[in-house]
């Protein structure tokens, strides 16, 4: 499978783990065990802390928008878009996203994620 489309049905995936309550389980087989997140409101969260995050509210729907792949090296890629997603009642949720993938033992894990809000 082409790399583009791995990364992007690998975020889409996490997505939907967080819309549908399943965002612990997603994350804890897929972020490497030094895997930080930089998220609003949020800030600085090291793997254990991301996972304890994962039990928030779900969200509603998501649409990725724009994705592109830059390859850094041949087993590290950075997926970037932008999402533009809604939890029931609260106002659409707009951001500029990167995520950072290394692959360990044949399969893409996600070692860095930010979100910068539009």
């Amino acid at each position: 499978m082409e790399l583009n489309q791995t990364l992007l049905e690998l975020e889409t995936a996490g997505w939907e783990a967080l819309s549908n309550g399943a965002g612990r389980r997603f994350y804890t087989e897929r972020l490497t065990p030094d895997a930080v997140m930089l998220l609003p409101q949020v800030g600085l969260l090291s793997h254990d802390k991301a996972i304890d995050g994962m039990d928030g509210a779900p969200w509603s729907w998501f649409k990725i928008r724009n994705p592109q792949v830059v390859e850094l090296g041949p087993d590290v890629a950075m997926l970037t878009y932008r999402v533009q997603a809604r939890r029931d009642f609260d106002a659409e949720y707009q951001a500029l996203v990167s995520s950072t993938y290394v692959q360990r033992d044949g399969e893409w894990k996600l070692a860095v994620h930010q979100q910068t809000p539009m």
